[in-house]
């Protein structure tokens, strides 16, 4: 199961990277459902892929993960933008195909702690 993990981690690790563009760019990009979800996805893989392996990371991990949470945080108010204003259902895909049992009854909404 390991190798599932570090492979799955890699995946998401290019699909963020992937992202990687300059501001204008990423905000047209993540206003399509499809490809916010696959960010999405990929954070949470690496979120639960990073969280599940607590060993001590390698110097490329490490600068790999850094790199991820920059991307998460500059990702972060235009999803908030795209999901609560304008509808994008990126959020939905994501957990649904992370999670296919999952059922949302609600809009979603910011936490006033996240503001």
């Amino acid at each position: 199961m390991k190798g599932f993990s570090e492979s799955a981690l890699n995946v998401a690790i290019i699909c963020v990277q992937t992202l990687n563009v300059d501001d204008k760019h990423l905000k047209k990009i993540l206003e399509d459902s499809q490809q916010a979800s696959h960010l999405v996805e990929s954070f949470i893989v690496n979120y639960n892929t990073t969280l599940a392996n607590n060993k001590a990371q390698s110097p490329l991990q490490s600068i790999m993960d850094d790199r991820t949470k920059n991307a998460l945080h500059r990702t972060r108010s235009v999803l908030i933008h795209e999901v609560i204003y304008h509808g994008n259902e990126c959020l939905d895909l994501a957990i649904k195909q992370s999670w296919p049992d999952f059922s949302w009854t609600t809009e979603w909404s910011l936490a006033s702690s996240t503001c």
